[in-house]
């Protein structure tokens, strides 16, 4: 399954490790809308964990 725009944004801005604060204010969003997105994300990917999703994305990237 795809990932949103706003879900795959906010995975790479955690991979870099930024909290859900600074992610809102990189993006202008809050941070319950940040969390919200990668909740979603990690769900779409079978994630229990926000740091498997984040490996995920990597292992994805890496295929291409």
């Amino acid at each position: 399954m795809l990932l949103s725009p706003g879900e795959l944004e906010c995975l790479q801005w955690s991979s870099q490790g930024k909290s859900a604060g600074d992610i809102g204010i990189i993006l202008g969003i809050s941070p319950r809308t940040v969390a919200f997105h990668r909740d979603t994300a990690r769900a779409k990917l079978g994630s229990r964990i926000i740091h498997q999703a984040i490996a995920c994305l990597a292992e994805s990237k890496s295929r291409r």
